[in-house]
């Protein structure tokens, strides 16, 4: 019969460790995303990776709270690097799942370990019956007594909080023997039951008087309790704490009107979590959603003539303490912002004045202002703002600043710049007020006054107009009207030819100049103006001949390039052929 009751206990015994875990493993119906942990103990220098359930390939961002605690890669690979908690969050599009990871040195760890398969003990008369089982080699005597020791055990942990060394010196005071003393010390070690009953103590604590987690901390240490032990206490009373921080929140919130971040500080400097924090603030019965959509709606109203950007309603709300993803949530859910950024662009277009107002200015300015791209798109679509006339305006302006070198194709690629369309580009220039042939002119002009050190022909420029995108007939006008003396240019030109080192001749000189674009007459003028030694030209030619050639053959030479006969006989001296 006592076989068969001994049988009986211990089979209930197993059914009741059996409903605690040491890691919560997060359920997962077919249809939700979750995490494969909600919390998580981990060792230093430790790892273990987090995998998102349901997330049908779907792009995943993880992060750390702490990243000096726990790091988390691409992957959702989770390294522990010092004692502490980090919040690792996985962002899937809008939805964040998280995971709390305890990390903890190699001692804390292995202590926490030994609690995995801790579970309250419920009666005193089963742990006894346990200790009768798993020692059915003892004597019925030292059963007893062992029991005895037990149950004693039992009802202390009640009403005091015992360490392993305090429970010892307890029961040696009870007049218990070591075997005895050992027994019950055994039996608390493998099942952990220090922090089972120091849990199931603090609790009753706090049923009676609201202590804090520093107070409930500061008890723990003064009944001997080391770190890693009071760690794992703590965390067991979760429950408690997250219950107490709701308490709080309502309890300020009866005596003032409080923001989000006010009730954030307020439960942080009482030393609460994170995730107790978000979960009280979550439960307190205030849709802060809501309320920030609320604050959104009021100063739209009582501000109405002020343009609003997405970037001032986040910095009004931010101003208010509402956390980013209440921001985000009002700001998603309160206003078209499609049609507010259209009045955005109207209300600045209408106090332009003269800015040179443009397609890529209003881009880059609602971007800053954190409007989407279809936003951005549907405001300047749908404006007031007429870009071809825009744009025609800006080429009026864009020309009459004279700080900027302005030709016909720096204007179209401005314009290009500025993302106005084939279409309204042409019509700009179809329609603007700019005399290009005066303008081609002014190029003419301006770049030879800044470049007064480089001779230019008339080919020159014509190539350069060409390049800026004028037309013939304006390149014409503006080499007939500006301000150069084309005869002096085609001397100075010339000189600079006859000055290299290789020889030039009257007729190659003439040619040159033709080709170059000179006229005839301006040709004519070169020959009776320009100061050139044709002499010195027929002795490079001679040099150029060499040493062997003979008089006669240099003579011939020379005369076929048309060289005066005093011009040879000079040549033919000064390099020694006689």
């Amino acid at each position: 019969m006592k076989l068969f009751k001994s049988i009986a206990i211990v089979i209930a015994m197993l059914m009741a460790i059996s409903t605690v875990s040491f890691n919560q493993v997060v359920e997962v119906d077919a249809a939700a995303m979750k995490l494969n942990y909600s919390k998580k103990n981990l060792q230093v220098k430790k790892s273990f990776t987090l995998k998102v359930k349901n997330a049908k390939k779907k792009k995943i961002k993880w992060s750390s709270s702490k990243k000096k605690v726990a790091k988390v890669s691409k992957k959702g690979k989770v390294k522990g690097l010092k004692a502490g908690k980090a919040i690792i969050t996985a962002k899937i599009g809008k939805k964040k799942l998280k995971c709390t990871v305890t990390v903890m040195t190699k001692a804390q760890f292995n202590a926490a370990k030994a609690a995995k398969n801790t579970k309250p003990v419920t009666s005193n008369k089963n742990i006894a019956t346990n200790n009768k089982t798993t020692n059915n080699k003892t004597t019925n005597n030292q059963s007893n007594k062992n029991n005895e020791a037990l149950q004693c055990a039992n009802a202390a942990v009640k009403e005091k909080l015992y360490t392993r060394d305090t429970m010892k010196t307890y029961l040696l005071n009870k007049k218990f023997n070591n075997e005895e003393v050992n027994y019950v010390l055994n039996t608390y070690d493998k099942g952990n039951l220090w922090i089972v009953y120091a849990e199931q103590y603090v609790r009753n604590l706090l049923k009676n008087k609201d202590y804090t987690r520093n107070e409930i901390e500061n008890i723990l240490h003064s009944a001997g309790f080391d770190g890693t032990y009071i760690v794992s206490i703590c965390d067991r009373l979760s429950d408690v704490w997250r219950a107490q921080a709701v308490k709080y929140v309502k309890e300020e919130l009866a005596k003032k009107e409080c923001t989000y971040k006010e009730l954030e500080d307020f439960l942080k400097q009482k030393n609460f979590y994170k995730t107790e924090i978000e979960y009280a603030l979550s439960n307190c019965g205030i849709d802060w959603k809501k309320r920030a959509k609320q604050i959104v709606d009021d100063y739209y109203k009582e501000y109405e003539f002020i343009t609003w950007t997405r970037k001032e309603v986040k910095n009004l709300l931010k101003d208010n303490g509402f956390t980013e993803a209440i921001i985000n949530y009002v700001v998603n859910n309160s206003l078209d912002w499609k049609e507010v950024a259209k009045v955005n662009v109207n209300f600045s277009y209408e106090n332009s004045l003269d800015y040179m107002f443009s397609r890529r200015d209003v881009k880059e300015w609602l971007q800053d202002e954190e409007f989407t791209t279809s936003e951005i798109t549907y405001a300047i679509n749908n404006c007031n703002i007429d870009w071809k006339e825009q744009a025609k305006k800006n080429i009026n302006l864009y020309i009459d600043d004279e700080d900027v070198y302005s030709t016909r194709l720096s204007v179209q690629e401005w314009l290009q710049d500025e993302k106005f369309t084939t279409s309204e580009i042409k019509y700009a220039f179809e329609n603007c007020n700019v005399d290009w042939k005066e303008q081609a002119r002014k190029n003419v002009d301006d770049f030879h006054k800044n470049n007064m050190h480089i001779i230019w022909s008339r080919t020159d420029y014509k190539e350069m107009l060409k390049d800026d995108g004028y037309s013939n007939s304006e390149i014409d006008y503006a080499l007939e009207k500006c301000n150069l003396n084309w005869n002096d240019v085609a001397v100075q030109k010339a000189e600079e030819w006859v000055d290299d080192d290789s020889f030039m001749t009257r007729e190659h000189l003439e040619s040159s100049l033709f080709n170059d674009g000179f006229t005839s007459s301006e040709i004519e003028y070169v020959k009776k103006n320009a100061k050139i030694e044709w002499k010195y030209e027929a002795v490079k030619c001679v040099k150029i001949l060499g040493n062997n050639t003979s008089k006669k053959e240099a003579t011939e030479i020379l005369k076929m390039h048309k060289f005066t006969d005093n011009e040879i006989t000079y040549a033919l001296n000064a390099c020694g052929i006689n």
